[in-house]
């Protein structure tokens, strides 16, 4: 397979454009042209995992103790006012008003999957505008130096060091050496959400989050071609036909009995919910700008879809249509929401650009890998200590707090490292990796409530125009 491609003209690629290129691209260095961000999408980032961890948050049940402290504030201060105002007191409902956030949690994947198509997309797209084709080889470079540095560890950590702490402290591994034997080789190549759907889960949920990394992985090998080998109305009508396929594949699973993780975790099944992130880059492409009446249609669509997943129990029907339609809902929401969080100038959506959101979307890898690990870890303590009211709160407080610690530490002494590395790969430079180079190209600002990739052979970004970031 051939390490570029880009747009053909006679069987030769299309020279770049220099109106696009910055001096350093002018002259051949690869990291040339505007740094693009969305400080927003970040943001977005830092809501999906904390519904990943509500998801995931069974035993030490954060939510539950927030439900119960809030409960005597509510009905001191709130239901009196709402009983004068006729309308039905809150604080007894507290449990049934947070529990659709833990049972629909699983959707924050679904949001990442859509970022994840999205960004890359817009990437992409930009490279080959600028550059007149997709350099392969420097996109899956920075794949590797993304993803596998600490993929691996995890893996490590749970297919090696878990079970030798576990014999350190006088806890019987149990299946672990056979778990290893089992299912290692498949997520070593990045095939484990395969070994899960065909053999079942296993008893580690740290092992079973990486299903996800290596869903992307493997999209990772197909999207680029898609932006590479397609051009124009072919290209959206390629993604679209995927999109239906691979709906058409979900209910078909679903139809012949196929449940839980044999679902779950098909790539297959999952292909449409990245493929509407690429949609959206695809279809935003081109456009300069929008007026009051598509900034509040996205707007709506977030509320609305918002209400929708937040009424409806998702991704537990029999019904193979329902089973096809769940995903479908869910992809359509995280699409309006990453156009909503994208708008810059809507202010509505200006907290996920606040620091400290930006800054757990930056680390939000490390917290997604590292949450059922902090998770076990404090479990296991409160476990080990006497039991009492007092040690359950601060247990469940434990929770995030050891995520993020984990996940800065990871970060800062780990990930980091290897970003700096990917500089002399990158093409269009995106997320700065440190502050030093937050000032060193141009952030382009995103337009008026919407979102746009700049068409091909314009001559200047305009200040409506696109921004992306780093992918996960």
């Amino acid at each position: 397979m051939s390490g570029n491609a880009g747009s053909t003209t006679g069987g030769a690629p299309t020279p770049p454009d220099p109106r696009w290129a910055s001096p350093a691209a002018r002259s051949g260095v690869g990291t040339g042209g505007d740094r693009v961000y969305y400080p927003g999408l970040d943001g977005l980032r830092a809501v999906a995992i904390a519904l990943v961890y509500c998801f995931h948050d069974r035993e030490l049940d954060l939510l539950e103790r927030l439900s119960q402290a809030l409960a005597l504030p509510l009905a001191l201060l709130v239901d009196p006012i709402l009983r004068l105002a006729g309308l039905p007191e809150i604080s007894f409902r507290m449990r049934s008003l947070v529990s659709p956030l833990r049972e629909n949690g699983w959707i924050g994947v679904n949001i990442f999957f859509v970022l994840s198509g999205y960004l890359i997309t817009t990437l992409l797209l930009r490279e080959r505008e600028r550059f007149g084709r997709v350099d392969l080889r420097s996109f899956w470079i920075r794949r590797i130096l993304r993803i596998w540095p600490l993929y691996y560890l995890v893996v490590l950590i749970c297919f090696v060091l878990t079970p030798l702490a576990r014999a350190a402290v006088g806890i019987d591994p149990g299946p672990w050496r056979r778990l290893a034997a089992d299912r290692l080789p498949a997520f070593l190549a990045f095939l484990g959400n395969w070994s899960l759907a065909n053999g079942g889960p296993v008893p580690s949920d740290s092992i079973s989050v990486l299903w996800s990394v290596c869903v992307e992985e493997q999209f990772y090998l197909v999207v680029p071609l898609i932006v590479a080998w397609s051009g124009g109305r072919w290209r959206v009508a390629l993604v679209a036909g995927l999109m239906a396929a691979a709906i058409a594949c979900r209910y078909a699973l679903a139809d012949a009995g196929y449940r839980g993780a044999a679902l779950r975790y098909n790539t297959l099944a999952n292909l449409d919910t990245l493929l509407a992130g690429v949609m959206l880059a695809l279809l935003a492409r081109g456009r300069s700008g929008a007026g009051p009446a598509s900034l509040w249609g996205t707007r709506l669509a977030v509320v609305g879809g918002g209400a929708a997943i937040y009424s409806i129990t998702l991704g537990y029907a029999e019904a193979p249509w329902r089973r096809a339609a769940d995903d479908v809902l869910v992809w359509a929401w995280a699409v309006a929401l990453v156009a909503w969080a994208a708008s810059g100038r809507d202010r509505t959506s200006g907290f996920l650009a606040r620091p400290t959101m930006v800054w757990l979307g930056r680390v939000s890898y490390g917290l997604y890998l590292y949450h059922e690990i902090a998770l076990g870890l404090v479990s296991w303590a409160s476990r080990a200590l006497p039991r009492s009211p007092e040690l359950g709160t601060v247990a469940a407080l434990m929770g995030p707090a050891a995520t993020i610690g984990l996940a800065a530490a990871s970060y800062y002494g780990i990930e980091r490292p290897f970003l700096r590395l990917k500089a002399r790969w990158t093409r269009v430079p995106s997320r700065p990796v440190d502050r030093r180079e937050e000032g060193s190209a141009r952030d382009v600002p995103a337009g008026d409530g919407t979102m746009a990739v700049l068409p091909e052979h314009h001559p200047e970004p305009s200040p409506g125009g696109p921004t992306a970031q780093d992918e996960p």
